[in-house]
């Protein structure tokens, strides 16, 4: 079977593999994968009973992410080594957990280089420490929404079809701002929100934004990926509003999330201020990321 691209109207089919699986990592959801689609050429392919998952990187080499099914996974990796040979690339299954390197180096033995990637490694949070903000380690937080809420009369909104357009337009000011067009990330990153918020209602997570004086300053979208733990996909902030970063940020967990345990805000992109801005809301956990390469 050759790879196929990604497309809204398979979500159904990859979903019983991919709700099933129930995975924290951060990649491993029909939304994630289909916002980065387009930025990573995503495709997958079934091998067996198992759903095969591909990117390729800036520089066009692929990567896989972990095999998704159920029953004896190793020949579902010997097929991939031989189609990557075939093509004169290792093998590279990333980002993939501890459990997975585990698993698939006792399975090929001797066949397979590990290396970590932090800059891939997600960032799991306490639901109910950023929903309080309580005690020291949050209180330069517990103040930018106090300064956000003296400065500001705000409306806190789920994202409908009625708002999608301004949040659009947030998202296209928020890119100009940042300089989107100067890092491929932020561009990929552009591209994939736009994408899901044409076709929002399709999709399985929610979302919500804040309006001031008739503008939306902030929105963000996330879902449900296990039973007690939700995923952000995006947040996005006017960054020249003092505090509202950390407004849609409390909000959407308060309004929306406030009855789950963990949020996992994914990883940093090893962009050194997004890592600073991580570290700050005091995870309680990483989830460690991994590349395993085939040894050639």
């Amino acid at each position: 079977m050759d790879w196929k691209d990604l497309e809204l109207g398979e979500k159904n089919l990859l979903n019983t593999y991919l709700k099933r699986y129930k995975s924290e990592a951060s990649e491993l959801n029909f939304t994630n994968l289909y916002l980065w689609r387009e930025g990573y050429d995503i495709t997958y392919k079934f091998i067996g009973d198992f759903l095969c998952v591909r990117h390729l990187d800036v520089m066009k080499k692929p990567f896989h992410l972990s095999p998704i099914g159920t029953g004896d996974v190793k020949p579902v990796l010997l097929e991939l080594m031989e189609e990557s040979n075939d093509n004169n690339v290792p093998l590279m299954l990333s980002p993939i957990t501890k459990d997975k390197v585990d698993e698939y180096s006792k399975l090929c033995p001797g066949r397979f280089d590990c290396f970590l990637e932090r800059e891939n490694s997600d960032y799991v949070y306490s639901i109910e420490e950023l929903i309080n903000l309580e005690g020291r380690k949050f209180h330069d937080k517990k103040n930018m929404i106090n300064r956000f809420m003296k400065d500001n009369q705000f409306e806190y909104l789920p994202i409908t079809s009625d708002i999608i357009q301004d949040v659009e337009a947030s998202a296209e000011e928020w890119c100009i701002i940042r300089n989107c067009e100067d890092y491929i990330e932020l561009e990929n990153e552009k591209s994939g929100i736009f994408e899901c918020l044409e076709h929002f209602s399709k999709l399985d997570c929610d979302g919500a934004a804040i309006r001031v004086n008739g503008k939306i300053i902030a929105f963000t979208f996330g879902e449900l990926i296990t039973d007690d733990m939700v995923v952000i996909h995006i947040e996005k902030a006017d960054p020249r509003i003092p505090g509202a970063y950390q407004m849609i940020n409390q909000q959407f967990l308060l309004n929306k999330w406030s009855s789950y345990k963990w949020v996992n805000r994914e990883g940093d992109m090893g962009m050194e201020g997004l890592r600073k801005a991580k570290l700050s809301y005091n995870p309680i956990r990483m989830i460690d990321k991994y590349c395993l390469r085939q040894i050639q």
